[in-house]
């Protein structure tokens, strides 16, 4: 059986190929033997995922100076250089959703 992890990244990939492919949905699961029913519960979720706030994690980089990482709960990750000016990652975050 696939992890939940799998499924979402099996699901994403295939949402992303979508995406760039000028496909109608349903044109994309009859070409892919996908269940449109399902494809639409993963599209939904993304959306879902997509909406929720970023997390701010630590990061040790050891020499390199660490930085602030920003996360997505749909697998998104932004590393930021640790010598950025404050007032500009302020800016960056008073900008995000």
């Amino acid at each position: 059986m696939e992890s939940t992890t799998s499924k979402a990244q099996h699901w994403n990939a295939h949402l992303t190929a979508w995406q760039g492919s000028g496909l109608s949905q349903a044109a994309y699961c009859v070409q892919h033997g996908l269940k449109p029913a399902t494809f639409g519960y993963w599209r939904g979720k993304q959306r879902k995922d997509a909406s929720q706030p970023l997390t701010l994690v630590p990061l040790n980089l050891g020499t390199r100076g660490a930085g602030p990482v920003l996360t997505s709960p749909g697998g998104w990750r932004l590393e930021l250089p640790g010598n950025l000016p404050a007032p500009w990652l302020a800016e960056l975050l008073g900008r995000l959703p």
